[in-house]
């Protein structure tokens, strides 16, 4: 849960940005990019072991120690699911690469994770993962942290990967519990059904080269934040083959289509989901019933044996008691979306 992703921030409040580099042991399948991100640091890529558990001790680790050496990118790594047959121990601590992963993660593992100097004032700030591997265990893509006083903004969003219509991205936005954000790329960039249609695309979003699993989707949709922002992937299985990058930058000037944006404005996502409508029905699209705000986008799939469903109309109502039938933004889908 992101309740235990969170609690690493309390645990290592004694860090700060004058120690140059330190070692931490991340949460439960967190990889260091994420462990290291939450403290607002880098992640450096060479880990010094010693062939020994002291740098787990250290850290307050008391483990099983297993002498064979290191063999998975999620390592030297403490085992701590009791599931796992390894449970307890402490593995792949034993002649470490001069280089790690710093994206490797196992559901069960805590990885030992050094990290490095403070980035929390970096002007730019994401990751790429390249071949990757993605299962039905949420897991932290990227986190990053700034300073009181600054704020950051993700600017960027690419993926490809098979059956990647079927998988869940979140965006934690200042600690959320729940993610504002929950998207699958396909309906993010407005892509229904699985429509094989490519490439197309806009300076906001757009579906890239290739069809089927191996389509590649694109946003660059700005996520603000002001304190913190966390990164999820999740899938309905294990998924061989994953390319993904996420981009992000400091204090940049949030503007749509012309309208200047306060800094703590914020990026919010509402979703129908499998919702059946009888003829003559009403759904509210968006319901914002309190303060102030801007309609970004809109994203619609839906079917019907009855090509007349297209020719519902769309009514705006603000302010939000605004008598029917408001404003009459169009007499159809198609009137809707300028197509």
């Amino acid at each position: 849960t992101m309740a235990v992703f969170m609690a690493l921030l309390a645990a290592l409040a004694g860090i700060t940005a004058a120690q140059s580099d330190v070692y931490i042991l991340g949460e439960q399948g967190q990889s260091c990019l994420a462990a290291c991100g939450l403290v607002g640091r880098t992640c450096l890529t060479h880990i010094d072991t010693g062939n020994s558990t002291a740098q787990f001790k250290k850290l307050g680790v008391e483990c099983v120690e297993d002498p064979e050496p290191y063999w998975a990118d999620n390592q030297p790594c403490f085992c701590s699911d009791k599931s796992d047959k390894n449970y307890g121990k402490c593995v792949g601590y034993m002649n470490v690469p001069a280089e790690i992963d710093c994206q490797g993660v196992y559901w069960s593992a805590r990885r030992l994770c050094h990290c490095g100097e403070d980035n929390t004032r970096s002007l730019f700030f994401g990751t790429g993962n390249s071949a990757g591997k993605i299962s039905v265990n949420e897991t932290i893509i990227f986190a990053h942290r700034v300073n009181p006083g600054d704020y950051g903004v993700m600017t960027h969003f690419w993926v490809a990967a098979g059956q990647d219509r079927e998988v869940t991205y979140r965006y934690y936005v200042d600690g959320e519990t729940t993610a504002s954000i929950e998207f699958q790329p396909s309906m993010a960039v407005g892509v229904g059904f699985n429509d094989p249609s490519a490439p197309w695309g806009t300076k906001w979003a757009g579906l890239g080269a290739g069809n089927g699993p191996n389509a590649a989707y694109f946003h660059n949709f700005m996520v603000p934040f002001s304190k913190q922002i966390v990164f999820t992937v999740q899938a309905p299985a294990e998924i061989d083959g994953f390319w993904i990058i996420v981009r992000g930058a400091l204090n940049k000037p949030l503007n749509f289509l012309g309208v200047a944006l306060p800094s703590q404005a914020r990026l919010v996502l509402q979703k129908h989901t499998q919702k059946t409508l009888q003829p003559l029905d009403y759904i509210n699209i968006v319901d914002v019933p309190s303060g102030h705000g801007m309609l970004f986008m809109t994203t619609m799939a839906a079917q019907s044996g009855n090509l007349n469903f297209l020719e519902g109309c769309f009514h705006a109502y603000s302010p939000y008691n605004q008598s029917y039938p408001g404003v009459v933004m169009a007499t159809g889908t198609e009137d809707y979306f300028d197509s």
